[in-house]
């Protein structure tokens, strides 16, 4: 196998090692139905998945792929899938019902690309339903520790037929319940073993070096403090959720000044449509006041809380 991939673009990359040595793993005649690829975050195991359907696809034109993911990976895989040159669908509510109206006798799913699906989308009676009537070539479940329940039935209905499966997740992550570890490869990545092209090593143990930078506050930014932390015992005395609020603003206080301007802003002008203060809009508050009101306070704790907001926000500006 050619270890090259596609950037987008069109620009050839070659796969590390460890990603080339997967690929040929997982289509290994020798290896077993279910590949289980565990390894860390950052160690590429979306680009070796990628470079294992767009192989798969150009071997067999005529190959069905299935990708379920978490719904917001789900444009990221079409993305990259189509980047490879693989022709690759993101299928919906809507693009499901197309597929069922216009294909009632060849089947919903056509051959020759892969279908990427949110796992939560495909558990559903109708589709996981119409997922299992066909026979894929490759079954990719990404983030295989999400797959119990409802997910755990679908990945045993999609993946009881498929002529493979691919299931990739992070380090520690056991085989689901639906296969047995009789019918599996286990692929684990571990940083501290993966070399380059030139067989050095990927990850190398820096030494830990602690600079201790001393600083002092100024008067201002003590007398911020001291507001703000006035500000959230009044935010505590009132609901659970203002006490939330409390939390958020005392985070921010500790991070900087910068990181508590837009957060205490936007309860400042949320305390004052709760106590019904007409309050003039300063230049940049057109976007807080579609806040207004979300901060849960009741009223008499906003008629408290309202001018120690306003005190902080000035000192705020103050500082500068």
């Amino acid at each position: 196998m050619s270890a090259a991939a596609r950037e987008p673009g069109g620009r050839s990359i070659k796969l590390l090692p460890h990603q080339a040595g997967f690929v040929e793993t997982a289509l290994s005649p020798s290896s077993k139905r279910v590949v289980l690829l565990r390894g860390d975050v950052g160690l590429g195991k979306t680009a070796a998945v990628v470079a294992l359907v767009s192989r798969l696809m150009g071997e067999q034109p005529e190959a069905r792929a299935l990708v379920l993911s978490p719904a917001a990976l789900r444009s990221q895989w079409v993305e990259r899938l189509r980047s490879e040159g693989t022709p690759a669908l993101l299928a919906d509510r809507y693009k499901f019902r197309e597929l069922v109206d216009t294909s009632p006798d060849r089947g919903v799913w056509p051959q020759g690309l892969a279908v990427a699906l949110s796992d939560d989308f495909a558990k559903q009676p109708d589709v996981m339903e119409s997922l299992g009537s066909v026979q894929w070539d490759l079954v990719i479940a990404d983030e295989a520790h999400r797959f119990t329940g409802a997910r755990g039935e679908l990945l045993s209905r999609v993946g009881a037929t498929a002529k493979r499966v691919i299931l990739a997740s992070a380090t520690g992550t056991t085989l689901p319940d639906v296969f047995s570890g009789e019918e599996a490869t286990m692929v684990e990545w571990r940083s501290d073993q993966l070399v380059d092209h030139e067989g050095k090593r990927l990850y190398t143990a820096t030494p830990l070096v602690l600079h201790e930078v001393p600083f002092s506050l100024s008067r201002t930014e003590r007398d911020l403090a001291k507001t703000v932390r006035a500000l959230c015992e009044v935010l505590d005395m009132g609901t659970q959720q203002s006490s939330s609020v409390a939390k958020i603003l005392l985070r921010n206080l500790d991070s900087s000044p910068a990181a508590l301007e837009s957060p205490l802003r936007r309860v400042r002008n949320s305390l004052a449509h709760l106590s019904e203060i007409n309050l003039p809009l300063e230049e940049g508050d057109d976007d807080d006041v579609e806040d207004q009101g979300r901060t849960p306070v009741d009223p008499a704790t906003a008629g408290k809380a309202f001018p120690v907001a306003a005190q902080a926000l000035q000192e705020l500006d103050a500082i500068g």
